[in-house]
């Protein structure tokens, strides 16, 4: 197994403009119907430890191919549990690709739904994490991000809308991405990387996507300024 080591994080002082421009950003963006007043992040979800939070800025080259002005909340990096309750009685999301790819720094995972975006859960987890309640047997990695979407179906009829739902892309930090439930409206799907990592949560409002960065927490030095997340 692979040893796990914690960095040492600096705590970021976040001044009176900058606190504002996050709480704005995490109260939302528009009139979409799956409001932010239901997202829950740095606290915990059940039987999941407490764990550091890092708070960063975006710059243009995190954005990547997405357009600024798309991106209706952004979560900063993280190892804290996120999650966002689904849109009550409406009708089911559907996902219909998932896509991974390495960017400057870090590795991202898009997940696009239709009609409208998920509900979601994400969590780090050690061992397991496969099935639909985590207790099967998941990746062969130590440490993985499972991801959940509740109220959510990956396929028409029994036919997957995914066409790839086991990927291995070998990237620095994601070495595999597999789903592992598409039953009683739930999605899951396992994140599985090279050793500690944080993660980082989008949602792409205009194209309805939830984007996860993931990036390793070796990293030699961090800068703790903290510049506006939108």
């Amino acid at each position: 197994m692979t040893k796990k080591t914690t960095p040492e994080l600096r705590p970021a002082v976040l001044p009176a403009g900058i606190l504002c421009g996050l709480l704005v950003a995490l109260a939302g963006c528009g009139s979409d119907e799956n409001t932010d007043d239901n997202v829950q992040y740095g606290g915990t979800l059940p039987d999941a430890a407490p764990r550091e939070v890092r708070h960063e800025g975006m710059t243009e080259t995190d954005y990547g191919d997405l357009d600024r002005a798309d991106v209706g909340l952004h979560i900063p990096w993280a190892q804290n549990p996120i999650s966002r309750d689904p849109v009550p009685d409406a009708t089911l999301a559907r996902l219909t690709d998932v896509t991974a790819e390495t960017l400057t720094g870090f590795d991202r995972v898009t997940f696009t739904f239709e009609p409208r975006m998920a509900g979601y859960q994400l969590r780090l987890v050690e061992g397991g994490g496969g099935g639909c309640d985590g207790a099967e047997p998941g990746t062969d990695a130590a440490v993985q991000l499972a991801i959940e979407f509740p109220r959510t179906v990956a396929n028409d009829g029994g036919t997957p809308l995914v066409d790839t739902r086991d990927l291995a892309p070998d990237l620095p930090t994601l070495v595999r991405a597999m789903q592992t439930c598409d039953e009683d409206d739930k999605v899951r799907w396992l994140l599985a990387v090279r050793g500690e990592t944080e993660f980082r949560l989008l949602e792409v409002r205009m194209g309805n996507q939830v984007v996860v960065d993931l990036r390793s927490t070796q990293v030699d030095s961090i800068d703790p300024e903290v510049s506006d997340p939108n």
